[in-house]
């Protein structure tokens, strides 16, 4: 028996995420080295959102854990709230798409394996919309 997708499987979703060295403006590669640890850089995340409401306030958490700790840690929020000028389009319900753009610091320390996460949530942070995870490893040169 296959399931039957609802509307809202489509609705207030990460679409693309991408992350950047701000120095550089490199895309981050899945496996980078350093040269010392503990090293803090500066990354520019571009989110694009899908079917999400111009105007509406959303969270984005930025989430980081490694292989030896037991919890993710919360290490950037941000609010976004999108005017209707941002939108490619809008369809008939009011959804539409949009991409942007914010930056945090990371801090890489002993461990090598890095699982970050972001969260869409809601203005009240009742509701996670939805996650994405990218997974990265950096070694000492």
């Amino acid at each position: 028996m296959q399931a039957v997708l609802e509307k809202t499987d489509f609705r207030e979703k990460i679409a693309k995420l991408r992350l950047f060295d701000q120095n550089s403006m490199q895309e981050m590669p899945v496996e980078g080295t350093i040269d010392l640890v503990p090293s803090t850089v500066t990354l520019v995340a571009e989110i694009s959102l899908f079917n999400v409401k111009p105007d509406k306030d959303y969270l984005v958490f930025v989430k980081v854990k490694t292989e030896t700790s037991e919890a993710d840690v919360l290490v950037h929020a941000t609010k976004v709230n999108l005017p209707k000028g941002n939108f490619f389009s809008i369809d008939n319900d009011g959804f539409g798409n949009a991409t942007g753009n914010f930056s945090f610091n990371f801090t890489i320390t002993k461990d090598k394996n890095y699982q970050i996460s972001f969260q869409l949530l809601d203005a009240s942070q009742d509701k996670i919309y939805d996650e994405h995870k990218q997974y990265f490893r950096f070694v000492m040169r």
